[in-house]
C-alpha cells in the first residue's frame, strides 16, 4: 500500500498494524539483495527500488542531477546510497557518475551531498562513511577481477 507503488513493496517498518514506507540509507532497503536477502531481479525488490526513486518517495531526489534516495534524517544524496548503488546492477552508472563528479571534502568522503550540485551538505570528512564507500568501490572494482 505505498502511495504510487506499482504493487507490493518492502516496508521500512511497521507498528504491527500499519506498514511504514520510508528508508534510511545506512540501513537501506536497497541493501536487501546485497546481503543476500532477495535477488535484485525479484519483482518486490524491483518495485521497492522504483518507488524509492520516484516522485512518491519524498526523499528520492529523482529530479535532481546528483540525486539518489536519502531520508528524513539525511535529506541529501548520502554516501551510503552511492555505495549501495555502486553494488547494484540498476543505479550503478548514476552512482559512479556522482562519485567521480563530487569534490567531496578535499577528496575525503562526506556523509551527504547536495542532490542538485553534488557539493558537501553534511558530515564533511566522515571516516566511517569513507570506509564504507571504499569497501563498496573495492567490492565492485578491485575484487571483481580476481574472482573473489
Amino acid at each position: 500500500g505505498a502511495p504510487g507503488a506499482a504493487g507490493p513493496i518492502f516496508a521500512f517498518g511497521s507498528d504491527d498494524r500499519t506498514p511504514y514506507f520510508d528508508d534510511v540509507p545506512p540501513g537501506s532497503l536497497l541493501r536487501l539483495p546485497l546481503i543476500g536477502f532477495i535477488a535484485q531481479s525479484d519483482p518486490v525488490f524491483q518495485r521497492t527500488y522504483a518507488w524509492l526513486h520516484s516522485k512518491d518517495f519524498p526523499y528520492s531526489f529523482h529530479d535532481q542531477p546528483d540525486g539518489l534516495p536519502g531520508s528524513y534524517r539525511l535529506p541529501s544524496t548520502t554516501v551510503w546510497s552511492i555505495a549501495d548503488h555502486l553494488l547494484l546492477q540498476r543505479g550503478n552508472a548514476a552512482a559512479l557518475r556522482i562519485l567521480l563528479a563530487s569534490h567531496w571534502d578535499a577528496g575525503i568522503a562526506a556523509e551527504g551531498l547536495d542532490p542538485a550540485d553534488g557539493r558537501v551538505r553534511t558530515g564533511a570528512a566522515f571516516a566511517t562513511a569513507a570506509g564504507y564507500l571504499a569497501a563498496a568501490i573495492c567490492d565492485r572494482y578491485c575484487l571483481a577481477g580476481r574472482g573473489e
